[in-house]
């Protein structure tokens, strides 16, 4: 750090930050021919939806249990994500049929296995700076955040809130 800041405001609006799950999760694109393909997997864009929160809607508009659908990470709410989700034993015609404000489908796909916490390759960011003071330093930073990547962010998210004890964990990985 210089001190060279570059100002502006960051989330000002959901589009402002947007978030897609990079995953290397297997599963086939059509209609599967074998029976002990359970899990329908879905890529699903969501605004402005907390992954908790979309999930308990998923079930309650299917009449399914939350323990049926599962996912690799949970995303912002004040967002645009698109991650994928498994839903085990639900129908692809019983989720086209849901309609959720600023939810959509994108993609379909069926598997064995169901996606669980973690098993994600990582996210990509796409981040709106608005107000820039200083936009040639602004442009400077994100070829350099582009070209090397940024550390990776651990918060509340990544440990929860209810035990607030971010940092102390954050103390123990830089040790």
């Amino acid at each position: 750090n210089n001190g060279d800041f570059v100002g502006g405001k960051i989330r000002q609006k959901p589009e402002d930050f947007v978030v897609k799950e990079k995953s290397n999760f297997d599963y086939i694109k059509k209609e599967p021919k074998e029976k002990d393909l359970d899990y329908l997997v879905v890529r699903v864009k969501a605004k402005n939806w907390d992954t908790n929160q979309l999930i308990k809607e998923l079930s309650d508009q299917l009449g399914v249990s939350k323990k049926r659908i599962s996912f690799a990470g949970t995303k912002d709410k004040r967002a645009i994500t698109t991650q994928l989700f498994t839903f085990y034993k639900v129908k692809k015609q019983d989720l086209e049929r849901i309609d959720l404000n600023n939810v959509e489908f994108i993609d379909f796909g069926y598997c064995k296995n169901q996606i669980n916490i973690g098993d994600l390759v990582g996210n990509k960011f796409e981040i709106k700076l608005r107000n820039v003071d200083n936009p040639k330093r602004a442009e400077d930073i994100k070829k350099l955040l582009q070209k090397n990547g940024i550390i990776n962010y651990y918060g509340p998210q990544r440990f929860g809130g209810i035990r607030p004890i971010t940092h102390l964990v954050g103390e123990q990985i830089v040790r």
